[in-house]
């Protein structure tokens, strides 16, 4: 920008900004040269208040000349994630009192947060490694920032991971760009598929042939593969059981004349279901059930035993 101190930014004409210095002088910028150079003394050039009733005007060589203020400015070129690698360029647009806008990327002071991540001169930025940084620019005393997030590709993947197909099947299989965010970006279109044994076309894989086949995709300086294994569609039921073959052991049922006694702990008796209904199925069953009232009656023993 201009290098007096004593100034206001003025009327945009051909790249060049035109403006008042400390000594009266009508004077240019040039954007493209980056240098100041004299045009007239405003003492030859008659001047006027503008119709916003502050902006001053004048002409000079049958061009009119608006000596306007900074009303606002804006950053263009706004990219909020990139990819390590990216080069891209920001531009700062000023807005003037007199609704004209100027290009003034050059003579603002722009910074990095992280160099590390974004180095940036001029505008133009470089992404360099994973990770966030805040640019900044400065113009006329006043600042804007925006974060940018810059992302590493870091590996390719192939979807779904089948191990084996039918023969005659028809699958569309799918390659995927993983960056360090985890984010995934579908390169399937974009990528070159190769497949050894069958026909493969932007992952869509025919399995006309038997065997074992290995498929590979390559996208920029990132490889994946994958091997699956073609079968034939025909389908063979399990074999049933031979006659002659021998059938598997059932346990044997347990008698129902047989008969438990031994509820009774130290003189004590204890009556379970289970052997209630084993004395009940029993062929002496009314001696029983007697027999088991009268110790439940007469728990202790009294010298006798039925």
């Amino acid at each position: 920008m201009p290098v007096d101190a004593d100034y206001l930014p003025v009327y945009l004409i051909d790249d060049r900004i035109y403006y008042i210095d400390k000594e009266m002088n009508i004077c240019f910028y040039d954007l493209r040269t980056l240098e100041n150079t004299n045009v007239v003394k405003l003492d030859y050039s008659p001047v006027s208040l503008a119709s916003n009733g502050k902006d001053i005007v004048w002409n000079y060589d049958s061009k009119s000349y608006w000596y306007a203020g900074l009303l606002d400015f804006k950053l263009e070129g706004i990219q909020e994630l990139v990819e390590k690698g990216d080069i891209f360029q920001l531009s700062l647009v000023a807005l003037y009192t007199n609704k004209q806008l100027a290009d003034v990327t050059e003579g603002a002071k722009w910074y990095s947060s992280n160099g590390e991540v974004i180095a940036i001169e001029g505008g133009w930025c470089e992404a360099l490694s994973s990770g966030t940084a805040i640019v900044t620019v400065e113009y006329e005393g006043q600042q804007l920032s925006t974060p940018i997030v810059v992302r590493e590709a870091m590996k390719l993947e192939i979807f779904p991971q089948k191990a084996e197909l039918p023969r005659g099947a028809i699958e569309q299989f799918k390659a995927y760009l993983v960056y360090s965010d985890g984010s995934r970006v579908d390169v399937t279109n974009e990528a070159v598929w190769v497949s050894e044994l069958n026909v493969i076309e932007k992952g869509l894989y025919r399995a006309d042939k038997l065997g074992i086949d290995n498929i590979e995709v390559h996208y920029d300086d990132f490889n994946a593969s994958l091997t699956i294994v073609i079968n034939d569609l025909d389908y063979k039921e399990p074999d049933e059981p031979k006659d002659d073959e021998p059938q598997p052991k059932t346990k044997p049922k347990s008698s129902s004349n047989q008969t438990r006694h031994d509820n009774i702990d130290e003189g004590v008796p204890v009556f379970k279901a289970a052997q209630f209904d084993e004395i009940v199925r029993g062929e002496s069953c009314y001696f029983d059930i007697i027999r088991l009232c009268l110790k439940l009656l007469f728990p202790y023993p009294l010298g006798w035993e039925i």
